[in-house]
């Protein structure tokens, strides 16, 4: 992006000067900061919204992968769980103290 040196600056305020005349150049150079405030305004709210979208994408993003790491977990849970899933402690347990009488 070109920028604007102070050469440049000065180029414009002289033309200014010579256009308007020194009566109507402080209005002018108020008017004109005026303008140049809003636009930053403008351009500060533009990027406050643009990160805050930028944020909630990025938000939903890692909510959906964190969801898919849950499912992942209970998925290797349930397969290790699995094969003792039959298994009851307590009836073992029964089963061994009535085998020992």
């Amino acid at each position: 992006m070109p920028s604007i040196g102070s050469v440049e600056i000065l180029v414009v305020i002289l033309v200014a000067f010579l256009v308007v005349g020194p009566r109507d150049l402080p209005r002018l150079m108020r008017t004109m900061g005026a303008w140049v405030r809003r636009v930053r305004v403008m351009a500060a709210e533009f990027q406050h919204n643009l990160d805050a979208v930028v944020k909630e994408a990025d938000l939903e993003d890692l909510k959906n992968d964190v969801a898919a790491i849950r499912q992942e977990a209970e998925n290797a849970k349930r397969s290790v769980t699995a094969p003792f899933s039959n298994l009851d402690p307590i009836k073992e347990k029964k089963s061994d103290e009535g085998a020992g009488e």
